[in-house]
């Protein structure tokens, strides 16, 4: 009997934590998408993806992604699988750490690797457009552009911020 409760238990713990995720109250519904980012035709692995609805009303619905080695990301709307209905804008943001600069006593300032242009980097700015509809394309890939060094020097940029 102990074992059986036991099992019975367990059970509804795996279904609780293991099923997946509920759709939030009022989410439209959502379609499989997958992105591939690709750098002067190189994969860009660990990038992270955001695709904004292109409309006020469906702005709370943006979904997101991690690229993995081949530069694809499966694309998520809060936990959920997909990406709802709807013209889409996306960002692209890939950093790395490569030195810290001190700006003045009170802290340190990072220089980063940044992997592709700062067209990307935001909502407002972003060329990369696509919609996602129910009987469309869900597959969506993406030639970018690389970050210019000599378009944005960080290091000038901080020595201006010191004096």
């Amino acid at each position: 009997m102990r074992i059986l409760f036991l099992c019975g238990l367990l059970l509804s713990l795996f279904c609780d934590f293991g099923c997946g995720h509920k759709r939030p109250e009022g989410m439209p519904k959502s379609y499989p998408v997958s992105i591939t980012i690709t750098v002067d035709g190189s994969p860009l692995a660990d990038a992270q993806l955001i695709a904004y609805p292109d409309s006020v009303e469906l702005g709370n619905w943006f979904g997101s992604g991690i690229t993995n080695a081949s530069g694809t990301a499966q694309m998520k709307t809060r936990d959920i699988k997909g990406l709802i209905e709807s013209p889409m804008i996306l960002t692209i943001d890939k950093r790395k750490i490569v030195e810290y600069f001190p700006l003045d006593e009170t802290g340190l300032s990072n220089i980063y690797e940044f992997y592709v242009d700062t067209e990307y980097w935001g909502k407002e700015t972003s060329s990369l457009k696509f919609n996602v509809e129910a009987n469309g394309e869900k597959n969506f890939i993406f030639d970018v552009k690389k970050f210019d060094t000599q378009k944005y020097d960080q290091k000038k940029f901080l020595m201006k911020l010191k004096k």
